[in-house]
């Protein structure tokens, strides 16, 4: 998904001020939002599976547990940042909780299956049988 992603993300990163005034010469002044927003995006597309492979492995209530965790780091980041940094600030915590939020499903996969599922780190072992 990765090397899919990355073209689009360059793209985005290069004219982000020209997608945005496609909507209007108002909104190129939130091309930084734009990109702040792929950014998080793409990291959580380098371990999108993280979050699947947990749950797919029984880990509901750990997933739960996350999603509470991240609501509320997100929501506590959001009243602190957005009053000093606007919009910027809130496209800078929503990366944020993403990225914590992937993280966390990463650390699961990687406890319970003792596997890293970011691309080009794991090298998934099916079976030891010829």
């Amino acid at each position: 998904m990765t090397l899919v992603t990355l073209p689009l993300v360059i793209a985005v990163f290069l004219f982000h001020n020209k997608i945005m005034s496609l909507f209007g010469e108002e909104f190129t002044a939130a091309g930084i939002v734009l990109v702040i927003l792929v950014f998080g995006q793409f990291i959580r597309s380098i371990n999108a599976s993280s979050g699947f492979i947990a749950m797919s492995c029984g880990k509901h209530k750990q997933m739960t547990l996350n999603l509470i965790i991240t609501f509320i780091i997100h929501l506590t980041l959001m009243f602190i940042v957005i009053p000093f940094y606007g919009i910027i600030g809130a496209a800078v915590v929503r990366a944020i909780s993403m990225s914590f939020q992937d993280l966390f499903s990463t650390f699961l996969s990687k406890k319970v299956l003792g596997i890293i599922p970011i691309y080009g780190l794991s090298k998934i072992k099916i079976s030891d049988e010829n």
